[in-house]
């Protein structure tokens, strides 16, 4: 499937996934779509192994992790912060190392103190690899740090030219647990 793009989410400093000076991290990067869900993009590499030439599943948790409270910034020009207080993750197949993944997230529901997604990490050939459905509390970028946006470095964007659409091969739409 082919997905719109309407806008690329902002870049933390040194965040595991999605900070771009972190040398030993992913260095995603993430897009919103017009239906309001996230599409992160990533290139794991021999760094982020478990076994021989597999994203280790820890990894895989990590990012499908950022995506879930990246849903909530979806369509927001003043971010919304969460802390993961649920997270379930479903290991489906093995994730290559040195292609390009995907993941794709989206609110399932949201009410003033929380809210609760669910995100797909794809392989490289576009086969579903591990799905996540997470609830996280909302709190306040003051609660988290003294100036959370200037502490981790928020305003930082990658270099990447945003791209007008994304696809993910074999995409049968959300997946229902």
């Amino acid at each position: 499937m082919i997905f719109k793009i309407k806008r690329k989410q902002q870049n933390s400093d040194m965040c595991f996934v999605c900070g771009i000076n972190n040398s030993i991290g992913l260095n995603g990067s993430f897009y919103e779509t017009d239906a309001n869900e996230v599409i992160g993009c990533f290139m794991p590499s021999n760094k982020h192994q478990g076994y021989p030439d597999r994203l280790h599943g820890g990894v895989a948790s990590a990012i499908l992790d950022e995506m879930m409270f990246r849903a909530i910034l979806a369509g927001k020009d003043n971010p919304v912060w969460g802390v993961t207080i649920d997270l379930f993750i479903k290991y489906r197949k093995a994730v290559s190392l040195n292609k390009e993944i995907k993941a794709i997230s989206r609110i399932t529901n949201e009410n003033s103190r929380m809210f609760e997604a669910s995100a797909e990490l794809y392989s490289a050939d576009g086969e579903l690899a591990v799905t996540a459905t997470g609830k996280y509390l909302k709190m306040s970028g003051s609660k988290l740090s003294g100036n959370l946006l200037n502490d981790i470095g928020w305003e930082v964007c990658s270099n990447d030219k945003e791209p007008e659409s994304i696809e993910i091969k074999n995409y049968p739409g959300k997946i229902k647990e």
